[in-house]
């Protein structure tokens, strides 16, 4: 017979939707001075003003969903762009004073996928991500040894909020946990949907690309990762001046275990759990 302390064992197993961490105060983040780049302020203070302006209110995980927004919806396709453009820009650019527009063009090929929640009468995008259908993908371009499949998808443009990603890193505070912890739900929405999409819409096999970081964050968050044999990063010339511009993804000229690699995905999505304060956070 179970005992009064195997039932509250049991009962600190919660999602985090009902859990005491299911809200983050939008009031305790942190906002940047500035950024070396003109063009990254005003995409941070663009993006980041719905947020700012309702500090009272909050990040709710029971309010997040996903959406597919399409041009006709003019604010969170704006959103999309900008987030993509800052984060790719703020995290890889090798020369932080400038700016490179990353993001704004989307051909017919591709679909795009947001984790939202609305915060008044905004609908906020706080990550998005591509997935690009058909027989032109980036990875056979930037991959040598990489077989065509006859039906496959990419998926492309993994990018946070800049706001969620400002916060400051310290691994020992409990705020930056609980965010971290949101962070890796909305990962899960986003990405899970877009694993579950693709197998319904038999778009076929689902490439990545990820560098260590991401591919070891996409890992442990659940997600079954299996490396494309033989694949290695393109030698072409004309890969030289992406590669070295966004550097600090690239990684040219370093050990190819430090260079992005290709991966397919794995349909199945195992489940992530996290201890936190006497809780076991499930995902």
């Amino acid at each position: 017979m179970p005992t009064p302390h195997s039932f509250s064992v049991t009962a600190k197993h919660v999602p985090l939707r009902t859990s005491p961490y299911s809200v983050f105060p939008l009031k305790r983040f942190q906002h940047p001075d500035s950024f070396a780049s003109v063009q990254l302020n005003q995409l941070y203070h663009s993006l980041s003003k719905p947020l700012m302006e309702r500090p009272d209110d909050v990040l709710n995980s029971r309010l997040y969903y996903w959406a597919s927004p399409t041009q006709a919806d003019a604010s969170a396709w704006s959103q999309v762009q900008d987030i993509i453009s800052f984060s790719y820009n703020y995290r890889y650019l090798s020369d932080p004073t400038q700016y490179v527009p990353i993001g704004y063009e989307v051909d017919d090929k591709s679909q795009v996928f947001t984790v939202q929640q609305d915060l008044g009468n905004d609908s906020v995008v706080l990550a998005t991500a591509r997935a690009v259908v058909g027989s032109e993908l980036d990875c056979y371009d930037l991959f040598e040894g990489v077989e065509r499949r006859e039906k496959a998808v990419e998926f492309v443009r993994f990018s946070f909020h800049p706001i969620l990603d400002m916060f400051p890193k310290d691994p020992n505070a409990t705020m930056f946990k609980i965010l971290q912890l949101h962070k890796r739900y909305i990962f899960r929405m986003l990405l899970s949907t877009m694993v579950d999409f693709a197998q319904r819409a038999e778009w076929g096999t689902m490439f990545i690309i990820l560098p260590p970081h991401v591919k070891k964050y996409m890992a442990e968050s659940g997600f079954g990762l299996i490396p494309v044999p033989f694949a290695l990063p393109s030698e072409a010339k004309e890969y030289d001046e992406m590669r070295n511009t966004f550097s600090k993804y690239w990684k040219p000229g370093a050990p190819v275990e430090e260079q992005p690699a290709l991966y397919t995905v794995s349909p199945q999505v195992e489940p992530f759990k996290k201890e936190l304060n006497g809780y076991t956070i499930i995902l």
